[in-house]
């Protein structure tokens, strides 16, 4: 997978996304976001099992592909980079490289085939999450 998003779209979708996942579970799979590189977007996918959340964040897309990455901490990153071009590319062993301006940093992952085990998302009931300034 290799994608470049915009960090202060990326930050904003995590926002959504994080507080459905689990911070302390006994499946590491359930503290993840599975981010999925497809056509024009990033699909962030986070679930606890009882709630699930998809957001699809504006990307440029290089190489498709998945990797579930621990939300917090991809979440706790993001959010201190400068406004910028943040790239992302999944690396062997299920390493993800962020690189944005001068900064550089790897974060472990976990197989994008497990969050398959857990068997949530073809279950979520999709409702569309959207801000108008309709009065």
């Amino acid at each position: 997978m290799e994608v470049t998003v915009k960090t202060t779209e990326l930050s904003d979708v995590l926002r959504l996304v994080r507080p459905v996942t689990e911070k302390k579970t006994t499946i590491p799979i359930l503290g993840t976001v599975l981010l999925t590189a497809e056509r024009n977007r990033l699909l962030v996918t986070g679930t606890d099992l009882e709630t699930g959340a998809i957001c699809p964040c504006p990307a440029t897309v290089r190489k498709p592909g998945k990797i579930a990455i621990p939300a917090q901490r991809l979440h706790e990153y993001v959010k201190v980079l400068p406004e910028g071009e943040l790239e992302l590319k999944a690396q062997a062993s299920n390493w993800l490289s962020l690189t944005c301006n001068r900064s550089r940093s790897r974060i472990a992952g976990l197989d994008a085939a497990s969050s398959k085990s857990v068997g949530c998302v073809p279950a979520l009931k999709s409702s569309a999450l959207t801000s108008s300034s309709n009065g």
